[in-house]
């Protein structure tokens, strides 16, 4: 009886573990949105920002925050930190929410605290807010848990301003840095302070 019982379990044990082996696509996204939800839930806190750079035909910097933003082309490092915080928990004081925004074409990627400034970009239909998990977008306003990047909105111990520079002149890219020389070298205008970040 017991050798019966045994032999039934280990069956299942196999059966399953080859049913896990195909995985449909759609189930496979069911299970990355609950891992991230549930990493989610659990966050809060300082993470790096890694910087990427893709030359012709795209000609972009893009940026990402744990699950938030794009990364493709080069790694250029990460020179900054932000916050990241669960959508269920209020923004710590002195800081604000940060969309991560993409053009749809990969020619440019922006990074702003204005709401006025995401609603006119998204209202364009051109550009994808990966202010999110991109796995995860789908969750944003759905109750679920999800994650936003925030940006402290003066200076303080540790931080460091974000410079916005913009490269108009044949290639209409952003560039987000923390080292002014850099964007300035490059002939790029200067077109304000994000907010403060930590190194």
């Amino acid at each position: 009886m017991k050798k019966s019982i045994l032999i039934v379990a280990i069956t299942a044990m196999v059966f399953a573990s080859c049913e896990k082996d195909e995985v449909t696509s759609e189930e496979l996204n069911t299970i990355q949105k609950e891992e991230v939800t549930d990493d989610v839930s659990k966050s809060s806190g300082l993470y790096p920002v890694y910087r990427s750079y893709a030359g012709a035909p795209y000609t972009i910097y893009s940026y990402r925050v744990k699950n938030a933003g794009s990364y493709f082309g080069s790694s250029q490092g990460t020179s900054f930190k932000l916050g990241v915080i669960n959508s269920r928990s209020g923004l710590p004081s002195g800081t604000r929410q940060l969309f991560l925004l993409q053009e749809k074409n990969n020619r440019d990627f922006m990074l702003t605290t204005s709401t006025t400034e995401r609603n006119n970009i998204m209202g364009t239909r051109a550009w994808y807010d990966r202010s999110y998990s991109s796995s995860n977008e789908d969750l944003v306003g759905s109750g679920r848990i999800y994650e936003k990047v925030y940006i402290h909105t003066g200076p303080g111990n540790g931080r460091v301003k974000l410079y916005r520079f913009y490269d108009g002149t044949g290639q209409s890219i952003h560039l987000f840095t923390t080292n002014y020389n850099e964007g300035a070298s490059r002939g790029y205008r200067l077109e304000g302070v994000v907010g403060y970040v930590y190194r």
